[in-house]
């Protein structure tokens, strides 16, 4: 772990760890208080960095400097990114103050993530990025609420898709209601959060999930969800996973579907040659 990282951060690292291990998220720890003259001095680096971030031209220079604040993982930087995301009307920044801030694993930037300026927004692109970057931090308090915008009836079906993808990432080994949810949505009418739920499938270390995986592979009508469940096997692992991407790749007619079974045997260590035809 980078050495500039405050204990606190390294403290909820452990606490994921063993919620992970307990089926139960964690809840990370608040900020602890500054006194008088502390708050004064962070307000103030707040207020600082967030005006330059707002008056710099160059977005290059911007995105290189969000991606600095998110190696230092300091207080007043996660605040600044915080409050330069919120409301920004540039979706490449938001998606970069996004991933800055899964270098911190404090309760302030997972509520900042899931809020209405994060996974809950209106703006589809938005809650995309968050559910993806809640994703990305292995932890598994942020459960709860994937779960709850998956199920919403307002919400399109690429934030489906992110949360699926997340859901598995972050529960498919141990969180019952994660694994529920994703296989349920393996059998969804939209082909496309059919297919990211069969990947997401994957990561479900269940034997109804490996059974959903096979049958996909096997019978599924579209091409593109056939290809996710080989994509799900390749995750999966075992000799019954095995056997089946290497009669898709035998048998399927969809080069598609051949492909994403090669890549999952290749990702197994299974060498076969590649059906992809040489350029």
């Amino acid at each position: 772990m980078n050495a500039r990282v405050p204990g606190i951060a390294a403290a909820v690292l452990v606490l994921c760890a063993a919620a992970i291990a307990e089926d139960q998220p964690a809840a990370p720890p608040a900020d602890p208080a500054l006194d008088a003259a502390a708050q004064k001095s962070h307000d103030a680096n707040v207020k600082e960095m967030l005006a330059w971030l707002r008056g710099q031209k160059n977005r290059e220079t911007v995105r290189l400097q969000i991606e600095v604040m998110g190696k230092t993982a300091k207080r007043a930087e996660r605040d600044a990114l915080i409050a330069f995301a919120a409301g920004n009307k540039n979706q490449e920044f938001v998606t970069h103050c996004f991933r800055a801030l899964e270098n911190w694993k404090d309760r302030t930037t997972f509520d900042f993530l899931v809020s209405g300026e994060g996974l809950r927004s209106g703006d589809f692109m938005v809650a995309r990025s968050a559910a993806e970057s809640l994703g990305n931090m292995k932890c598994p308090y942020p459960i709860p609420a994937l779960l709850e915008v998956l199920e919403a009836r307002s919400t399109k079906i690429e934030v489906q898709g992110a949360c699926l993808q997340s859901l598995g990432s972050l529960g498919g080994a141990a969180d019952p209601a994660a694994q529920s949810a994703v296989l349920k949505w393996t059998t969804a009418k939209g082909d496309t959060v059919r297919a990211n739920a069969l990947e997401a499938a994957g990561r479900v270390k269940t034997p109804s999930a490996l059974v959903t995986l096979i049958d996909a592979a096997a019978k599924e009508k579209n091409t593109r969800c056939r290809a996710a469940a080989c994509t799900g096997l390749g995750r999966y692992g075992g000799q019954e996973a095995i056997a089946r991407l290497e009669k898709t790749l035998a048998e399927d007619e969809a080069l598609t579907v051949k492909e994403a079974a090669w890549s999952a045997l290749s990702a197994l260590g299974i060498r076969k040659p590649n059906p992809v035809p040489a350029r």
